[in-house]
Parts: C-alpha cells; sequence; structure tokens
C-alpha cells in the first residue's frame, strides 16, 4: 500500500520560502531607495554650493577689473532660493534645505534677491552691487556701443577700440 505524501509540510515551506524571498525584495528596495535619496542629496548640495561659490567668484572679478563702470549678469543655475548679503556674508537659503554661507572677499553693498533669473553684478568706481535683475547695458555685441563689462570674461565687442578679435 502507498502512504499518503505530507502536503500540509510542503505547503508550509513554500510559504516560509515565499515570505522570506518577499522580505529579502522589501529590504533591498528600501536600501536601494536610501543610496539613491542620499546620492540626489550631495548631487543637490554641490550644486547649490557651488552656486554659492560661482557668485563669490563673479563678485570678485568684477571688483578686480581695472575697469571703473563693470556690469555682469550671471544666470543662478538653481530657480528656487532667497539670497542675501550683509557684512560681506552671501547666504543662499533653498526651500528644502539648509542654508550656505560663504564670506565675500570685497566690501559689497547690503542685497535681498528671491528666486531672480538674473543677478546683476555692477561696479562704479569702487562701489560694488547686487541685485535681481538684468544689467541694463552689460554687453550688447550687434550695436555700436562699446560695453565695457564685454571685456570683463573674455567677449570681444567690436565696437570697443582695444578689442582683438580671433575670427
Amino acid at each position: 500500500m502507498l502512504k499518503p505524501a505530507k502536503k500540509g509540510i510542503s505547503v508550509t515551506v513554500e510559504s516560509i520560502l515565499l515570505i522570506g524571498g518577499v522580505i529579502a525584495s522589501a529590504l533591498f528596495f528600501v536600501s536601494f531607495y536610501k543610496l539613491a535619496i542620499y546620492q540626489a542629496d550631495n548631487v543637490f548640495s554641490a550644486s547649490e554650493e557651488g552656486f554659492a561659490n560661482d557668485l563669490k567668484a563673479k563678485i570678485n572679478s568684477v571688483h578686480s577689473s581695472t575697469q571703473d563702470i563693470v556690469e555682469y549678469s550671471y544666470h543662478p543655475p538653481v530657480k528656487a532660493y532667497k539670497l542675501t548679503l550683509k557684512d560681506r556674508i552671501l547666504s543662499i537659503k533653498y526651500p528644502r534645505r539648509g542654508p550656505v554661507h560663504t564670506l565675500v572677499p570685497v566690501d559689497i553693498n547690503n542685497a535681498k534677491i528671491e528666486n531672480s533669473n538674473t543677478v546683476c553684478i555692477s561696479k562704479n568706481s569702487d562701489i560694488i552691487t547686487i541685485r535681481g535683475e538684468a544689467c541694463p547695458s552689460v554687453c550688447n555685441l550687434n550695436d555700436n556701443t562699446c560695453d565695457d563689462g564685454c571685456m570683463l570674461f573674455g567677449k570681444c565687442d567690436p565696437a570697443c577700440k582695444d578689442c582683438e578679435t580671433d575670427d
């Protein structure tokens, strides 16, 4: 006579294996999700610190220009931010992150800018100002006016007498 198979044990073992597989898969996806979020945070914080350091470098370049009147339009790489400049401390606050602070190496007028697509950095004699708008006459290469701001970052305005083109 044949002995009947023990189906109950087989079902129990298969259930335990299934539950173990589901738990292992869930742990894998949670770990992967946390790693992805960590990497994304690092990328965003690097770009946010880059924005502050880049703006600081542009302010320093405008300041060190030998020309008396210089204007430079800067286009921030981020859309949502609050920028404050007070007592040479440049602070940029982002909606869901902590602020980034950096010390500007030159004296500059205090400013508050929020979510502007363009930041105008200008120098008039030794007074540096920034404002959340496009500079009025930075660098128009198609007019017959020599715009001094063009020379600052290596652009050559053909209307300037000391402009040398590589064309």
